[in-house]
């Protein structure tokens, strides 16, 4: 099994700049994965429909 090691401000920004499925399909992880991680890091995530929103804003 692979092992991905984030710290908690380079986890942070990652999920600010794409969708959590996209960055856990790069890292061959399962969402429900990456969102533990933030829990247990505290990490705000953006909420549902935000990538949605940020794409009608830049078009």
């Amino acid at each position: 099994m692979k092992s991905i090691t984030f710290n908690r401000n380079e986890l942070y920004k990652v999920l600010w700049e794409k969708p959590m499925t996209q960055i856990a399909k790069e890292y061959a992880i399962n969402v429900y994965q990456l969102t533990k991680a933030c829990d247990v890091l505290e990490i705000l995530r953006p909420g549902s429909g935000h990538w949605s929103k940020c794409a009608v804003v830049i078009r």
